[in-house]
């Protein structure tokens, strides 16, 4: 969850380089922080189902689902504010994903309900312990 405020904090230093159309930011800053629902869901324990950290709300397919509920909502209206909701919110999800790759050391199951490996970049290349403990320092220091 501290990795969730730092991705914030890039957002909002990449926010002139985003689309200005209306509404897109807020819905950026919205899919930043969607991903880590399934965090959220397992800490509260409101599943029975036992789940790892970065599985659903980390996976492609569920991007898939949620952009194809968007565009069909855009679909049924015929209002540009839904397209503009839709492409902030996966664009949001895409970005957390990968920083999560890129600077988490926990496994990301991109592909969740499939049984592939989940990713992570430290552990396909040798990186000693205290690398990964500098890491967590920092990412904490942050």
């Amino acid at each position: 969850m501290i990795i969730t405020s730092i991705y914030t904090y890039i957002a909002i230093l990449i926010r002139n380089k985003l689309p200005k159309e209306k509404w897109f930011f807020p819905a950026f800053l919205i899919g930043l922080l969607l991903p880590d629902i399934d965090t959220i869901i397992i800490y509260i324990n409101f599943s029975n189902i036992n789940l790892d950290n970065h599985t659903f709300g980390h996976s492609i397919f569920s991007i898939l689902l949620i952009y194809l509920v968007l565009l069909i909502i855009y679909e049924i209206y015929k209002d540009k504010v839904y397209l503009n909701l839709a492409n902030g919110i996966i664009s949001g999800m895409l970005l957390h994903i990968f920083l999560d790759i890129l600077i988490s050391i926990k496994l990301v199951n991109i592909f969740w309900p499939l049984p592939f490996n989940a990713i992570s970049i430290y552990d396909n290349i040798f990186i000693q312990y205290y690398l990964k403990t500098y890491i967590n320092i920092l990412i904490f220091l942050l």
